[in-house]
């Protein structure tokens, strides 16, 4: 039974709603998108949680408490992004990443899904970016940037995009320590038909994201997150989102030049590479573009010891290798790569003209 309870609107749910018999009370709402509502909620310890419902308004509405699909036409497409959601969250919360959001559980009640997760203590990188009191430091922006991949990492090793990596989507501490949260965006690597289209609604489809995510029948790779990651590394160092992806490709197709500003050689105080591979992970096309959080790790040399890493599973990478992270600079490693290569040539040419004499 929920009791006193004051309705916000059409669509939220009232302050003081309860859900799963009265484990979670709804406090106050903190946030409403096409395809969720976000809810700051409290649990029967008294902790305060984030509670997020699935409501992609383009197919349904609230009826008192109950979510209803508006459309009979779309009620089995509903039941399937449900069943979606359901079996993702799941996944999520496996996950042990000090460095992603931690989902505690999640629930159907009210004929939708709801998500609860923990609270992070902090501001957003868009709050630290906009706010005068932070000044982040390349060697900062290089540390969460470096976190925040191995998160990322971890989310495509479960087959999952996140589809919703923006500066307002990433919380920093107070000891700068990143957290990447999930979101409604989160799906399968092998959309359905239906999630395709849910895509459409619920992607980042601004100016952090590349075309692919507003197209329904766009690329749907690890390499639509890396642009993400990369547009809000750009605005953490610039102060500005780069030029959008949809402009870019548009002054592209007319013959003009991409006007996108490269960073490479513009900032200083960052390692070699560093800036060069953040230009390679804006490419506006995902042909040419880092394929993987573990690509880009490897493009900025972190020195790590050997261990067993589960790759992204795509059409860019196989699902399994074993990867070092040597201590040695790519500058030092390219060049005897290729000395040692020549010196195997002219060896065999030279016993070739040996045997012939």
């Amino acid at each position: 039974m929920k009791k006193d309870v004051i309705l916000a609107s059409k669509d939220e749910l009232g302050v003081g709603t309860a859900l799963k018999a009265w484990v979670y009370s709804v406090q106050s709402v903190i946030g409403i998108k096409d395809f969720g509502i976000k809810y700051l909620a409290t649990d029967t310890d008294g902790r305060t949680v984030i509670l997020k419902e699935f409501f992609p308004s383009e197919i349904c509405a609230r009826e008192g408490f109950e979510v209803a699909v508006v459309s009979n036409d779309r009620a089995n497409e509903y039941k399937n992004l449900i069943r979606g959601f359901l079996k993702d969250a799941d996944k999520l919360i496996e996950l042990n990443n000090p460095n992603i959001g931690t989902v505690l559980e999640v629930f159907e009640e009210n004929n939708t899904a709801y998500m609860v997760e923990e609270t992070v203590k902090g501001v957003s990188l868009y709050d630290a970016v906009t706010d005068d009191s932070y000044e982040l430091t390349p060697l900062q922006i290089t540390s969460i940037l470096t976190k925040l991949l191995l998160a990322l990492h971890d989310i495509h090793a479960l087959e999952l995009l996140h589809r919703n990596i923006e500066p307002k989507n990433i919380t920093l501490t107070e000891d700068l320590e990143p957290t990447l949260f999930v979101d409604f965006g989160t799906f399968r690597d092998r959309p359905s038909r239906e999630s395709r289209a849910f895509s459409k609604i619920a992607s980042n489809a601004n100016k952090y994201a590349p075309l692919e995510m507003s197209a329904e029948t766009g690329d749907q790779s690890p390499s639509a997150d890396i642009y993400c990651l990369a547009a809000s590394m750009y605005f953490a160092i610039t102060g500005n989102p780069p030029k959008s992806n949809i402009q870019r490709i548009s002054e592209i197709a007319r013959g003009n030049q991409d006007p996108y500003k490269a960073l490479a050689g513009k900032k200083k105080g960052y390692q070699p590479g560093f800036l060069e591979a953040l230009d390679i992970a804006l490419a506006p096309f995902p042909r040419d573009r880092i394929k993987s959080a573990t690509e880009w790790l490897r493009y900025l040399d972190i020195k790590q010891e050997t261990h067993e890493v589960e790759e992204t599973k795509s059409l860019f990478r196989p699902a399994k290798f074993v990867e070092t992270y040597w201590n040695i600079p790519t500058s030092v490693i390219r060049p005897t790569i290729v000395i040692t290569v020549i010196a195997a040539a002219l060896l065999f040419f030279l016993r070739l003209i040996v045997s012939n004499l």
